[in-house]
């Protein structure tokens, strides 16, 4: 897409002969097999379309081919999870082009606990041996690999080892100082203390976290995690999740630190095909 052209909204230099109609993807709707995704190049939207319709196809570069290859490196896992007794974990390099790609490997975060017993280097394709003591923390631990094939796309690569904690040290009681909502500068919302009558749990009290997605029409959340609080001690009204899953926060303090306003929020199944939930917001208002 080339957003500063119109009809059709791509670089017609590169891609000459394009029509600002519909063409088709090769991927289908996951919400409904019989619909496919097109790209519209009049604006540059995509929606998905029914597969019986007839719409513009063109073909496209499946992989690297004559001048065009290069050395591209892949190193598989991109993470591995480990217990927290003392082992060894492995890491595939490999080179997905043509061409010679010599490589290295070092730890770049964790070389307190984390060490290279083998692989630390290699020409194309190659395993990396890594090994690490039993973590004696309460926390799980982070160590990063870094691979560096000069020249080659994806370079430097970096992998993680996840090493689980040790015996876990119980989780105090939350104090709660406010029932504010908050949405802070990057545009995150907090909200400390809802409200949600379950169908087998009876009204359950709890705190969520969402983030903002960009999009240019609408104001989006994607739901991050949430906690069921056992004890809370509010003194203020809580905002209340409803059985149709709309979300009313009746007071939310903006990154300011000084505005305030009252939002509505609806969950919308199936808006992206990401395994995520959404929240679009419906209503606002100052306080």
């Amino acid at each position: 897409m080339n957003y500063s052209s119109s009809a059709p909204a791509i670089d017609t230099i590169y891609f000459p002969n394009v029509q600002a109609s519909f063409y088709w993807s090769s991927t289908t709707s996951a919400s409904n097999p019989d619909n496919a995704w097109f790209v519209e190049f009049g604006y540059g939207a995509d929606d998905y379309y029914s597969k019986n319709s007839a719409e513009y196809v063109r073909a496209v570069r499946g992989g690297q081919a004559g001048a065009l290859a290069t050395s591209i490196i892949f190193v598989s896992p991109l993470i591995q999870n480990v217990a927290k007794d003392a082992g060894v974990t492995t890491f595939n390099v490999s080179n997905s082009a043509k061409g010679n790609m010599p490589w290295t490997a070092a730890v770049t975060s964790g070389s307190s606990w984390l060490s290279i017993t083998s692989g630390s280097s290699g020409t194309n394709i190659g395993t990396i041996s890594c090994s690490f003591p039993a973590n004696m923390g309460a926390s799980s631990r982070t160590g990063i690999i870094q691979v560096t094939a000069t020249g080659a796309t994806g370079s430097p690569a970096a992998v993680s080892v996840i090493q689980a904690g040790g015996v876990p040290v119980p989780t105090p009681s939350p104090v709660f100082t406010s029932c504010t909502a908050t949405l802070d500068g990057t545009l995150a919302l907090h909200i400390p203390y809802i409200t949600y009558t379950d169908p087998l749990l009876g009204t359950v009290t709890l705190s969520a976290d969402f983030s903002y997605e960009f999009n240019p029409a609408l104001f989006i959340f994607k739901y991050l995690n949430a906690e069921i609080l056992s004890k809370p001690s509010f003194s203020c009204a809580a905002a209340a999740l409803s059985s149709s899953l709309l979300l009313h926060i009746p007071d939310v303090l903006l990154s300011d630190g000084i505005t305030h306003v009252w939002a509505d929020l609806t969950y919308v199944s199936g808006l992206f095909s990401d395994g995520n939930d959404y929240f679009v917001v419906t209503d606002y208002g100052l306080l």
